[in-house]
């Protein structure tokens, strides 16, 4: 997973503007937008053949769709400069560590029970987080 991640992080940081004003072309332009994603359905479905037969929170190609929104929208918000003052500057390997673990822990981690209506209540009853499903392999 971090090849990937390190990867597209360092795609984005060369071509920004170019995914960006394509981005931008996809909202003003519907047939435009569906070429597009035409275009990338293979990449997505290439991922989620990576995530499958994962203990996974949903089905792969939602999870692949998860993953590569969270790394496009997270990459855009520091590439750009728009992100939160931290009183330093975010380095790359931060980024591209904090955006695998939490890919990993999100993707592979513990799966909590939601809660029952009497739960969230407060009623009788309540919901404990399930057994970890165990270190995931794979991407």
């Amino acid at each position: 997973m971090r090849w990937h991640v390190a990867v597209y992080w360092e795609f984005y940081r060369r071509r920004r503007t170019v995914v960006v004003a394509l981005q931008q072309a996809a909202i003003v332009d519907e047939s435009f937008a569906r070429r597009s994603q035409e275009l990338m359905e293979p990449d997505l479905r290439h991922l989620a053949g990576h995530l499958a037969g994962l203990d996974l929170p949903g089905d792969p190609l939602v999870v692949a769709s998860m993953v590569t929104t969270l790394l496009s929208t997270f990459a855009d918000l520091w590439l750009s400069g728009r992100g939160p003052d931290l009183g330093r500057e975010l380095s790359d390997e931060e980024a591209i560590e904090t955006l695998t673990s939490f890919l990993y822990a999100g993707i592979g981690g513990p799966v909590t029970a939601r809660p029952t209506a009497s739960a969230a209540s407060g009623s009788a009853g309540s919901s404990s987080p399930s057994a970890p499903a165990g270190r995931r392999t794979g991407t």
